[in-house]
Parts: structure tokens; C-alpha cells; sequence
């Protein structure tokens, strides 16, 4: 647990990802920067002392017959999930500042305007 004590020293997030009764929807979870994910074993999952030290503990959501993913497949969904939310959130900024930036030339032009 020597990487999990120095990650969480350097004020990294810890996010758990594991299937247990205290866990919520990967999609639903508030995360903090900068971050590190932790996957379990396919078969015995994160070991309890992990679970106690991580941040949240999310999961995937499943329908269906089967409770497990394969590590690799989980990992794709959850970094997948949290890239397009990072890439909708940074486009929202971006927009927002578009348009703060069209007030305050549509502002200028108005001042400009009156000035003569």
C-alpha cells in the first residue's frame, strides 16, 4: 500500500472502482483533480483496506444476467465516461466564454457608437 499512501500524500483523488453495497454510478460520482482510478482483481475485486483509503468508490452499472465486467473492459467504460465529461464540460467553458467575449465587443460597439 506504499504507491496508495504516496498518491494520497501528494493529494491525488482516489477513486476505487468496485462493485460493493457503499458504491454509487461511475456517471453519478463527484470527482476531485487531479485523480487515479484503482481497479480490482476480475475475480476477488479491491481488498478492504484499499476500499477504506479511496475518496468514492464507484461502479458500473449493470443489467442483466451478469455482475462482473472484465478489468480491461471496465477500465475502457469508466476512463471513456470521464474523458467525454471532461471534453462536454471544457466545450461548456469554451462556449461561455465565447460569449462573454461577443458581450463585451457588442458593449464596445455600442459605447463607440454613442460617442459619436
Amino acid at each position: 500500500f506504499v504507491i496508495i499512501n504516496q498518491l494520497k500524500t501528494d493529494g491525488i483523488f482516489l477513486v476505487a472502482v468496485e462493485q460493493v453495497p457503499a458504491s454509487v454510478n461511475y456517471l453519478q460520482a463527484t470527482y476531485r483533480q487531479p485523480l487515479c482510478f484503482i481497479f480490482g482483481n476480475e475475480v476477488t475485486g479491491l481488498e478492504a483496506d484499499i476500499l477504506q483509503q479511496a475518496d468514492a468508490i464507484v461502479h458500473v452499472p449493470m443489467y442483466g444476467q451478469k455482475e462482473s465486467l472484465n478489468v480491461a473492459v471496465c477500465g475502457g467504460v469508466v476512463l471513456y465516461g470521464r474523458h467525454s465529461f471532461i471534453e462536454r464540460w471544457s466545450a461548456r467553458k469554451t462556449l461561455t466564454k465565447i460569449q462573454s467575449n461577443k458581450n463585451i465587443e457588442q458593449n464596445w460597439l455600442r459605447h463607440c457608437y454613442k460617442s459619436l
